[in-house]
């Protein structure tokens, strides 16, 4: 926030980042406690958010239609109706928004734009600190829910955004009355345009998810050690991956705005930026597993757990250190790719995905597990997936065909 850098970046790479550092931290906790299953059954926590106002019954069909949902239906509208009066009504609110749609402009005015964004910023942090106080441990008139009122409680605190966005669209004063329905109106041209570039985006994250849960499945295929330590070194490689995919979702907006306004040595210069912090970013995580290997396998085996804990502790340590050879090139992999992404170049990224990793990965996890069915052997095969990948980004990146790229100046001279 204070060395003013791009709120889109940063805000996916915190994103991912907490998503991650959650998901390996709640599955260590989990592990010490001992415990398998959330401290709740998750039918008592689904009625209890599902159950409808006690009096719509009464109310025939007005009550069934409008009054038969959970209590979190209508809190989403009430505060849906707050934040728009603040957005709208308040000096706060209109001061927030300058600071959200042009803090250069915010800043020029006399606003605190760094005051403003670190308000909003813990704003969000604080409503989901309150709400797991009040869902775990059962403050406030909730039930004692344990991890199950965590999700709950981040869940809520992450629609909260959502809200405000939704609240500031709807009542923007520019779309109100006919322009509102102008707005929502159909465009054709459009349509065409974001299926064009959006569905290879799509189906690349599809290929991308559905050929790594074909190698979880293989691995699966091996003992119950070599199903359960390689699971567990994908949750710590998820520390690593959640802040790459949150640079290569930045580089993508930023590459996409300059390309927007034809300015091609940014996006390169974006890229490179991108590229150097991921670079550091995974020096500093391998740095980590690499000196602290053995207590991160550790926090994961419990009092009860059935493994031996050295044979636990000598192939999560191998397979962590297989798991760093790739790291690099599944940063700039993310990176590149979704440079090239930002460009409009999405129909190459999805097309050698399929080639890469349906046509030269899975044949070899396949032919690994007829010939040497080891879990090493097939992690090694994640680093030659991931510097192939590598690879075809920075050259096709190179040859700079995605400078030709262009999504909508056609449709702004229309």
């Amino acid at each position: 926030v204070t060395p003013r850098a791009n709120q889109n970046v940063t805000g996916l790479a915190m994103t991912t980042f907490g998503v991650g550092f959650g998901n390996f931290f709640g599955g260590s906790l989990i592990k010490l406690s001992g415990a398998d299953v959330p401290s709740i059954a998750l039918s008592r926590t689904s009625a209890f958010f599902s159950a409808s106002l006690p009096f719509s019954g009464k109310l025939g069909w007005f009550g069934k239609i409008f009054l038969s949902y959970g209590f979190l239906a209508y809190a989403a509208v009430i505060i849906a109706f707050i934040c728009a009066y603040i957005l709208r009504r308040t000096r706060i609110g209109l001061q927030l928004r300058a600071v959200g749609e042009n803090p250069n402009t915010a800043d020029a005015a006399g606003i605190n734009v760094t005051k403003y964004k670190y308000v909003a910023t813990c704003a969000g942090s604080l409503s989901n600190v309150l709400l797991d106080w009040m869902f775990i441990f059962g403050h406030g008139g909730c039930g004692r829910w344990g991890i199950v009122g965590a999700g709950w409680a981040t869940a809520l605190a992450a629609a909260v955004p959502c809200l405000i966005l939704g609240a500031a669209t709807f009542f923007e004063p520019a779309l109100r009355g006919r322009r509102y329905l102008v707005a929502l109106r159909l465009r054709p041209d459009l349509l065409r345009r974001i299926v064009r570039y959006g569905l290879p985006s799509g189906l690349h994250q599809f290929l991308d998810v559905a050929t790594f849960t074909v190698f979880v499945m293989a691995t699966g295929r091996l003992d119950a050690l070599s199903l359960a330590v390689s699971n567990i070194v994908f949750t710590v490689n998820y520390v690593s991956f959640a802040p790459l995919l949150g640079l290569g979702q930045g580089t993508t907006v930023l590459v996409g705005q300059y390309q927007g306004a034809d300015d091609a040595v940014a996006s390169i210069r974006a890229t490179k930026s991108a590229l150097f912090l991921g670079a550091v970013y995974v020096a500093l995580f391998a740095a980590v597993v690499f000196l602290f290997s053995d207590p991160l396998m550790d926090a994961f085996h419990g009092p009860e757990t059935a493994f031996d804990a050295a044979a636990f502790r000598a192939l999560g340590r191998t397979l962590m250190w297989i798991m760093l050879s790739w790291a690099f090139f599944d940063a700039v992999s993310l990176i590149v790719g979704g440079a090239l992404k930002g460009a409009g170049d999405t129909k190459f990224v999805m097309f050698a995905l399929l080639a890469i990793s349906l046509g030269l990965w899975m044949p070899v996890v396949f032919l690994v597990l007829w010939l040497a069915p080891s879990i090493t052997f097939l992690w090694l095969t994640m680093p030659f997936y991931c510097g192939v990948c590598a690879m075809t980004c920075i050259v096709r990146f190179a040859r700079g065909r995605w400078r030709r790229l262009r999504l909508v100046d056609d449709l702004l001279t229309r």
